[in-house]
């Protein structure tokens, strides 16, 4: 029955979430990037200014476009 299951989702849900590391980045737009990316935030970032110096991905990493 669908509640029995919606029931097993949230038991394991419940279960998981402790344990999560990070989050979505393809989601991230609240300045949560440093939880998504962790440690490699800032070697990303530098890797993004060398091959994109134009922001033509604006946003990705936390950095608007200009």
């Amino acid at each position: 029955a669908p509640t029995q299951q919606l029931a097993a989702q949230r038991q394991l849900h419940d279960a998981l979430s402790p344990r999560a590391l990070g989050t979505y980045a393809n989601y991230v737009s609240d300045g949560r990037f440093a939880v998504a990316y962790g440690a490699n935030l800032e070697r990303l970032r530098a890797l993004k200014e060398k091959y994109d110096p134009s922001h033509r991905f604006g946003a990705a990493l936390g950095r608007s476009s200009e």
